[in-house]
């Protein structure tokens, strides 16, 4: 005979509810004395710009609880396990110490930094005055001046500039690309070659 499902359970907290103080009342510090329980995948994945106001907020205010931080990313974010809030808070970890800027850590979940974070800040600063200069810059040029960077200090065979390394320092640096069209597309490739170079 198949076996009967057990109910499932709805109602778990993780703290308990304290005597005395409205619960309603935001001002109370019995105000987040209950905060509900969701299961993984019911959890929302904070990115790196949103992990980064929960150590922030919690240092922000005198005496402030940990109780209290947690309560105030369940009203900011949604339902996340303690633990890992905990693990959040204690982290002295940032995304600008991983080579990420802000635009890059509001999309971005998880901290990784570059194997070699010179290069990496170096070839995003490259890849932005190209196109300030109006410059169309292709994956391939990207590897090359890495290549380049790689050997000026003097850090040779140190990464393996492959597609998979190119996409990851895209999304590392939110970098996007696009096949032109039109006039660009149909330029003189030698002219565009030169241009490149003296870049």
């Amino acid at each position: 005979m198949p076996r009967a499902r057990r109910p499932a359970t709805t109602s778990l907290v993780l703290v308990r509810a304290v005597k005395g103080g409205s619960p309603h009342d935001s001002t109370s510090p019995h105000f987040h004395s209950q905060i509900p329980v969701v299961y993984a995948s019911n959890r929302p994945r904070l990115t790196l710009g949103q992990k980064a106001q929960i150590p922030a907020h919690h240092v922000a205010i005198d005496n402030y609880t940990f109780t209290a931080t947690c309560a105030w990313v369940v009203r900011e974010f949604g339902s996340l396990c303690i633990c890992q809030v905990s693990r959040i808070v204690r982290d002295g970890r940032n995304h600008d110490m991983a080579n990420i800027d802000n635009a890059a850590a509001n999309i971005r979940r998880n901290i990784k930094a570059p194997q070699q974070p010179e290069i990496d800040s170096q070839l995003a600063a490259w890849v932005v005055n190209a196109n300030d200069k109006g410059a169309s810059i292709t994956g391939q040029v990207i590897k090359r001046k890495g290549q380049l960077l790689e050997r000026e200090l003097n850090l040779d065979g140190s990464i393996r500039f492959s597609n998979g390394w190119l996409h990851r320092f895209q999304q590392h640096n939110t970098f996007k690309m696009y096949r032109m069209h039109g006039e660009a597309a149909s330029a003189n490739s030698a002219v565009v070659q030169d241009g490149r170079t003296a870049l």
